[in-house]
């Protein structure tokens, strides 16, 4: 390949969504020469629909929380119903930020070039070229800019997979791709989301009406389309625009989310045009116990950095970009190698240490959750399992959070539940026991390291993949 140009510096960034535009920002931040590398021109890079976004994970990224026109609303009425429609569970004050992508994006891609970041737009990734270590030393790209085509090679000293599902690095670092299988389709969420013009505010307002909600309100269906599928719809107060998001898992005898949703506006002829949205994959598994190698590390949806109980991976992904740049602006300040072994292990210590058992456990529930059918999760909602607290606390990604009155609701649900309950209790009994498995992940990189990482994913493996492994 002819090179055309070679770009020297300390971090290549292969991905510029929100996680990777994110890490680009904060390494240049810091005096790191960083490229930030997207096949997509500028404004198109990562998610181009809205996400519910949890305010405090914005405040671990150290990012600064969206205003209007990129917030489009926060603090709303969040209603889940019953597959069945018998039961409804209503949370007052939804816990998240309704957040345009498209517009956030943009923001910390803008950021990132400010503080010096070379953006590398319509750009493709193509061959990594490891050196004799194993470890990955160039990149070589083709740019398309004004209808000329560029070649490039890309020299660093870290290596960030930030783009997405088809992780384009890690799947070419030998050591990454054998510790880091793609997820299976049990394991992968597809999802959907649109913004539509209403055509009939009359039939928007009698929807409404007949689910007894509100304008701003959304209403979650869950169990459509499998136990882990969801339709949640919601109508701006204005009545000029309505929300759709849906998703299920990947799996032959289910639906797709973009099925489920384009059913959904066939069948409600109040819905109008498209204004903007997409649809895309979602891997749903915990992360992977191994997110680093020498001069390489993964970030986002190419680490499986999603929260497993709802599929949403951006708070957390910016969350994981910062302590990314952390570690590696550490090194480079302490005049080491920012590629090298110890300061890589830094942040996939303090990642796991800090998120491993939140997201393991997330990721059991969300196995458990794969197992119910329609009428298990109408159960669930009539006996008080499923409490507003406890829905709350999943949408704001945060551990599930005790209090006596809806303990004893639930205790009392249980024991009503029957087979149910048989099957949902030994999850619940995993839970502090992943807890302390995450406690044990290594903290940093020593002669045992293969071992120590050996074991810990091995016991991940059994308190956490084999949940539901029968369905």
């Amino acid at each position: 390949m002819t090179t055309d140009r070679i770009w020297e510096g300390d971090v290549v960034v292969v991905g510029a969504g929100p996680a990777g535009a994110w890490a680009a920002a904060c390494l240049a931040r810091g005096g790191a020469r960083v490229a930030l590398v997207d096949r997509r021109p500028r404004g198109d890079a990562g998610a181009q629909w809205v996400n519910g976004l949890a305010s405090w994970l914005l405040d671990e990224a150290g990012c600064v929380h969206p205003r209007p026109p990129e917030l489009l609303g926060a603090g709303h009425r969040f209603t889940i119903l019953s597959p069945l429609g018998n039961h409804r569970v209503d949370v007052d004050d939804h816990p998240l930020y309704e957040v345009d992508m498209r517009l956030l994006g943009l923001r910390l891609a803008d950021e990132a070039e400010a503080a010096g970041a070379e953006m590398l737009w319509e750009t493709v990734a193509e061959e990594v070229e490891i050196g004799s270590a194993g470890r990955p030393v160039a990149l070589t790209a083709t740019r398309t800019s004004g209808g000329i085509e560029e070649r490039l090679r890309l020299r660093a000293s870290v290596f960030v997979d930030a783009s997405g599902l088809p992780a384009v690095l890690r799947r070419q670092v030998p050591r990454l791709a054998h510790a880091c299988p793609p997820p299976a389709p049990s394991d992968l969420c597809v999802a959907a989301q649109e913004v539509r013009e209403i055509s009939d505010r009359g039939g928007a307002r009698a929807f409404l009406g007949r689910h007894d909600a509100e304008p701003e309100q959304t209403l979650a269906w869950t169990g459509v389309e499998g136990g882990y599928s969801v339709l949640n719809v919601r109508v701006d107060a204005d009545f000029n625009r309505m929300s759709i998001l849906t998703g299920s898992t990947a799996l032959p005898r289910y639906r797709s989310g973009r099925r489920i949703l384009d059913d959904f506006a066939r069948q409600h002829d109040w819905v109008g045009p498209r204004i903007f949205g997409g649809s895309r994959a979602l891997p749903l598994r915990r992360p992977y116990s191994r997110l680093v190698a020498p001069g390489i590390a993964l970030l986002g949806d190419a680490a499986c950095q999603v929260y497993p109980t709802h599929g949403s991976g951006i708070g957390i992904g910016l969350a994981a970009a910062r302590m990314l740049a952390d570690a590696i602006l550490g090194a480079l300040r302490r005049r080491e190698d920012p590629g090298a072994r110890p300061a890589m292990w830094g942040y996939s210590s303090a990642f796991h240490r800090k998120w491993g058992a939140l997201m393991c456990s997330a990721d059991a529930f969300r196995r458990f959750s794969q197992t119910l059918r329609p009428a298990d999760v109408d159960r669930m909602m009539g006996h008080g399992i499923l409490s507003p607290q406890m829905v709350a606390d999943g949408l704001a990604q945060r551990p599930a959070s005790v209090h006596l009155d809806g303990l004893w609701t639930q205790l009392r649900g249980m024991s009503k539940a029957g087979d149910l309950a048989a099957r949902l209790i030994p999850v619940l009994a995993r839970l502090p026991l992943i807890e302390r498995v995450a406690a044990t992940y290594p903290k940093r990189d020593s002669g045992h390291i293969q071992v120590d990482i050996y074991r810990y994913e091995r016991r991940m493996r059994w308190l956490v993949d084999s949940v539901g492994s029968r369905r």
